[in-house]
């Protein structure tokens, strides 16, 4: 899945739970959650080591980074709860990248160091074919312009204020499950088309 399509689901998985959980601060922490594994994973894999790893699903796309994370979000979260649901909302982030890019498929790189080293290989011009394929996506489009949106109405203050209270509103409660199954069948069209596409 591409950038955009992540930080979008991102940012649905962060609306849900701010609004479950009341704490608008778990937005930003979901979005970058769910960018993190790409943001560390291809500069070490693809630019810093690429004769070591060669790929740019390493450290960030492995199960082990998402137990380590929720454990230090736990321990976190019993001793400072404002804190700790941060770093939960980051692991939710991260497993959420995880799974939108279906690392069940790649056992090796998912269940790291389990089933040994990392596997996969990358283009000789990732990031340039990257962007170009990225650039004739549907998906990323979509996305950029969810994601615009969104920015728009959480960033200017008129509108900034007013989404913050309806995350606490009760017509939000009415919408709830309709906004689920959104948010749900948003997710499964956009991996579909990522998988028709990619």
């Amino acid at each position: 899945m591409y950038f955009l399509a992540h930080l979008l689901a991102g940012i649905l998985l962060g609306v849900l739970l701010a609004y479950l959980l009341r704490d608008s601060r778990l937005i930003p922490a979901c979005a970058l959650g769910s960018i993190l594994p790409d943001l560390i994973d291809k500069p070490v894999g693809l630019l810093l080591f690429p004769e070591i790893f060669g790929t740019g699903r390493i450290f960030g796309h492995a199960l082990l980074v998402v137990g380590l994370v929720l454990f230090i979000g736990i321990l976190v979260y019993t001793r400072y709860p404002r804190t700790g649901i941060l770093l939960l909302a980051l692991v939710a982030g991260i497993f959420t990248h995880q799974v939108l890019d279906a690392m069940w498929l790649q056992p090796a790189n998912w269940y790291w160091p389990a089933l040994g080293p990392f596997t996969g290989k990358s283009r000789p011009d990732f990031f340039g074919d990257y962007l170009m394929r990225a650039l004739k996506n549907p998906t990323e489009w979509l996305a950029g312009i969810a994601i615009l949106a969104f920015l728009v109405i959480a960033a200017v203050p008129r509108y900034g204020d007013r989404f913050k209270n309806d995350l606490k509103g009760p017509w939000l409660r009415r919408l709830s499950l309709p906004l689920i199954f959104l948010i749900s069948a948003t997710a499964v069209l956009l991996v579909a088309i990522g998988i028709y596409y990619g």
